[in-house]
């Protein structure tokens, strides 16, 4: 993280240095090589491993760096602990570090104040001040000196937060004193669970963080006790987040403002990348009140504000969403329910939301029946197809300028390349993998020609190129995609489909 710039070089290398060896643990690796990675001398490295292991009988840990003159150095016992706590406590040495925490404490009072507690001269406090501005500027944020404030929007602060507490305290303590760890974790392990079942363990640890953010800068200590309970309050943004969870979600001691209820929620659905949801939920409450499907100025302009913030909002794959444009759809096109459709009822298990809702069950009918129409049939387990399915959707609708554009796009064979060049340079594609088919009426074959990725997939048995790509990625990668896609289309000339998984 940014966070990086707020330490030495010498100490960035120590904990590259931990984390290479305890990559290769329980392996020797020669000091040549390690000299070579992280463009030191020999010298620099023997004094590296010398403060480490001083470090390491400081604090007593059983750990240390072994010597041999012929082999180089190892780890005497694996751990990835250590080099986050060695992050930690040269954070903790760090005067810039420590003004983030005593603005986020709302402890500063003045930088007399500030640079006597620390020893410090004016000169070095006012590099602090520019040094962590730099790091706030990503996020939107400026530090006042003067006034010792924060300028910039709070659910921007909030998050900045977030992911500072994370990146410096995360795997090596707890620095919320207002909020209690244990209940904490428990509370992000039930609303994790509620909400995505497939949370990881460091997943389930960044919500916790993220809710302790809020909560002890709200000054409350204590979770209501965690059961599936009614929200009492008329606020019509807190029964919209109620409904889209299907009625269940957990609420706080004390009363939180509005974007409180945004950030946290924004950060669990979008885990662990942090978007606004202030708008989507405005647009989702609009959108059900206004029912009459005449009205295509209003939800044309909805969609058009929707496509000018879907770089946010393609980062939740949730169920809001979907319910939302599959509203808007059936407001603009005034859809039919659609027939052969009950296979796709039963795997997306929607014979609720017919009940609740049959606006919004025509609309995922749409959805599934240009899908249906395309001959586009996944092939993946069943219990990723509704996800497959939904990001078939949502790729199309990044593509569009207007609701005809979207309904034509669905129902279209994607022939042309120029479409297929805008997905790929349309940033909504980051952070999930997608295959490619360039298929001739006369193929026989049925799985995808290309799959592009970031991660090993199950396609690895089979015998279809891959070509494993960073997101965003790098111009270089580009090129190579570009020249890779360039011969699949000159082998297979048509570009039939494009279908995302997961």
């Amino acid at each position: 993280m940014e966070l990086d710039s707020l330490l030495s070089t010498s100490t960035l290398r120590e904990i590259t240095l931990i984390k290479l060896l305890n990559q290769r643990y329980p392996n020797w690796i020669s000091k040549e090589e390690i000299s070579s990675q992280l463009y030191i001398s020999n010298r620099t490295l023997k004094s590296t491993v010398i403060v480490i292991n001083s470090f390491f009988k400081e604090k007593n840990y059983e750990q240390y760096i072994e010597t041999d003159a012929a082999l180089g150095y190892k780890l005497s016992a694996s751990t990835n602990a250590i080099s986050n706590l060695i992050y930690l406590e040269r954070l903790k040495s760090s005067t810039s570090f420590n003004l983030l925490l005593s603005i986020y404490n709302k402890k500063f009072i003045s930088s007399k104040h500030f640079t006597d507690y620390y020893f410090i001269s004016l000169t070095s406090f006012y590099k602090d001040v520019r040094t962590i501005n730099l790091i706030l500027d990503k996020f939107g944020i400026q530090f006042n000196s003067r006034e010792g404030t924060l300028s910039g929007e709070s659910s921007q602060i909030r998050y900045f937060f977030c992911k500072f507490f994370w990146f410096s305290y995360g795997m090596s303590e707890w620095p919320f004193q207002q909020v209690d760890e244990g209940e904490t974790m428990e509370m992000s392990k039930k609303i994790g669970a509620q909400i995505n079942p497939y949370l990881s363990p460091i997943q389930t640890r960044q919500l916790a963080f993220a809710l302790s953010v809020c909560l002890n800068d709200l000054n409350t200590k204590k979770f209501i006790e965690p059961t599936f309970k009614t929200l009492e309050s008329d606020n019509l943004l807190y029964q919209e987040i109620q409904a889209t969870i299907h009625q269940k979600y957990y609420f706080f001691k004390q009363n939180i403002l509005k974007h409180e209820v945004n950030f946290i929620y924004s950060f669990i659905v979008s885990n662990p990348i942090f978007i606004q949801t202030e708008k989507m939920f405005s647009y989702i409450k609009t959108s059900f009140q206004e029912k009459d499907s005449a009205n295509f100025t209003y939800s044309n302009q909805l969609l058009t504000e929707l496509v000018n913030n879907s770089s946010h909002l393609m980062n939740v794959n949730f169920l809001d969403k979907q319910n939302f444009l599959a509203h808007i759809l059936c407001l603009n096109f005034q859809m039919d329910t659609f027939h052969d459709t009950h296979k796709y009822i039963e795997d997306l298990q929607l014979d609720e939301l017919k009940q609740l809702n049959p606006d919004l069950f025509n609309g995922y009918l749409l959805i599934f029946s240009a899908i249906e129409k395309q001959g586009i049939y996944p092939t993946y387990p069943i219990e990723t197809r509704s996800y497959r399915l939904k990001a078939y959707f949502f790729f199309l609708f990044s593509l569009s300028d207007s609701a005809v554009e979207i309904n034509q796009i669905s129902i279209q064979v994607l022939s042309d390349k120029s479409i297929y060049r805008k997905i790929l340079k349309n940033d909504l594609i980051k952070n999930i993998p997608y295959t490619i088919d360039f298929t001739d009426n006369n193929d026989q074959h049925n799985g995808p020609d290309i799959i592009v990725t970031d991660t090993p997939t199950f396609f690895n048995q089979l015998d279809i190129p891959i070509f494993y790509i960073s997101f965003p990625p790098t111009s270089n990668e580009w090129l190579e995609l570009n020249s890779l896609v360039e011969q699949e289309i000159q082998r297979k000339r048509t570009l039939q489909n494009f279908r995302p998984f997961n």
